[in-house]
């Protein structure tokens, strides 16, 4: 029986496979498979993965270009692990991340388990997003109320293996930008158990000329639609759930500092978290999955908004966004 089916898929990445397949081939967990899925690559990606056809627990689909989403659903199709894993082609692992994840699932009876994972900047800064939690089991109801929070149950697939049968009846949506977001809480919903074990095992290297990395641009208010989608989806479930409307405002404030970092204007916009933020101040103070300094960023943002501008240009932004 295969453990995790780890599906990979690629596209132009020529520069990042080979450190992506060889931190995959070498993985301590016993029956693993690897799907390379060469999502109609113009560059050399798909001469790489065919590189590794000799190896008897990677399989390789070439397939014409449709997008993440495709490729992802195209490697389920064909999977037959007991849980499913999702790696990223310009990223990498540990060489335990799956032996890891396998583990604590069984020793959880998790539906997905997940752990922690590193940021690497173009600059080379490197941040670890564990938040020192230790280990945590969320029913669905709690992951879905914090899971838009980076660092708790996240809104990020890449970090997780999923049991084989979630993606019986769903799959990633083919056409949209932040598929993950979309997706995450509908997987949520099909579990009982959820586990996160904070150790960091998945290495995420940020691209300038990524969709997540870059500057605003229109195509990051899709970021906006897909929260959207995301927190209403949870609040029809369990209406009552409080900190997943926080975690919408934090995501637009996200949108808006891009904006900034753009130079670009959307007052309505704008207007529109400052009214977010000041109708929910009192559940933002409360909250404890925000630390103080985001704490007094969304206070400025909602009561001192050209003040935050100023400070988020010259202070509050980190060195690697």
């Amino acid at each position: 029986m295969i453990k995790v089916s780890v599906i990979v898929p690629i596209y132009k990445v020529e520069k990042y496979l080979r450190r992506c397949i060889e931190s995959l081939i070498n993985q301590t967990l016993d029956k693993i498979e690897i799907i390379l899925v060469d999502d109609g690559s113009p560059d050399s990606s798909g001469k790489i993965a065919d590189e590794y056809a000799s190896y008897k627990n990677v399989k390789i689909i070439h397939k014409k270009n449709g997008g993440l989403s495709s490729a992802r659903n195209a490697g389920i199709a064909v999977a037959l692990g007991e849980y499913i894993g999702f790696v990223d082609s310009d990223d990498y692992v540990e060489l335990d991340m799956f032996e890891y994840l396998y583990n604590n699932a069984e020793k959880n009876d998790s539906d997905i388990a997940a752990c922690g994972y590193t940021v690497i900047y173009p600059n080379n800064k490197i941040e670890k997003i564990t938040r020192n939690l230790g280990n945590a089991i969320y029913t669905k109801e709690e992951a879905m109320d914090i899971h838009l929070f980076s660092g708790y149950i996240d809104n990020i697939a890449c970090n997780k293996i999923f049991k084989r049968e979630l993606f019986n009846e769903i799959n990633f949506e083919i056409g949209k930008l932040y598929e993950d977001i979309i997706l995450m809480p509908k997987l949520f919903n099909l579990c009982k158990v959820i586990s996160l074990h904070t150790d960091s095992k998945y290495n995420y290297c940020k691209r300038n000329d990524s969709i997540a990395g870059s500057s605003f641009s229109k195509k990051t208010l899709a970021l906006i639609d897909a929260c959207n989608e995301d927190v209403n989806y949870c609040l029809s479930i369990f209406p009552d759930i409080k900190n997943i409307k926080i975690a919408r405002i934090q995501w637009h404030v996200v949108v808006a500092n891009k904006m900034i970092l753009g130079n670009y204007k959307d007052r309505d916009f704008v207007r529109k978290i400052k009214s977010m933020i000041r109708a929910n101040i009192i559940n933002i103070i409360k909250c404890r999955y925000i630390n103080l300094k985001r704490k007094i960023q969304l206070f400025l943002f909602g009561y001192c908004y050209s003040f935050y501008k100023f400070l988020y240009k010259n202070f509050f932004r980190s060195d690697g966004e």
